[in-house]
Parts: C-alpha cells; sequence; structure tokens
C-alpha cells in the first residue's frame, strides 16, 4: 500500500529541499488567538493552521503582519 510508506517519503522531500514546509501553511496565529484558529479549522478555512507559542500577531501566508 503506497500510502503506508509515504510519511517517510514526504520527510525526505522537506529535508532535502524539494518540498518547501511553508508552502502549506496557510495561516500561523499565536497562541493567544486560539479559538480564532478553531474556528477556521472548524470552518474548513485553510490548508494548516499553526498556532505559535510567542508570536506578537497573525501572519499571513507571505509572512506579513495581519492587520
Amino acid at each position: 500500500m503506497a500510502v503506508l510508506h509515504s510519511f517517510e517519503r514526504v520527510g525526505e522531500l522537506f529535508a532535502d529541499g524539494i518540498l518547501d514546509p511553508d508552502i502549506f501553511i496557510s495561516h500561523r496565529l499565536p497562541l493567544a488567538e486560539y479559538e480564532n484558529a478553531l474556528g477556521l479549522l472548524g470552518n474548513g478555512v485553510g490548508r494548516k493552521i499553526q498556532v505559535v507559542p510567542g508570536l506578537e500577531a497573525a501572519v499571513t501566508p507571505e509572512g506579513r503582519a495581519r492587520s
């Protein structure tokens, strides 16, 4: 079954720089906005929502602070 060993292969692709993990993260939110992150998840918004302790403000996929 191809899915059985896909995790290792994807890890290799990330490690080799073939895949950029940043393109998979659609939202980065500070821990203070975890409720917003859960709301986004519940509404099916985004690809990967990352909650980052210590982050001061939410960040767009392009790395800019969200206003």
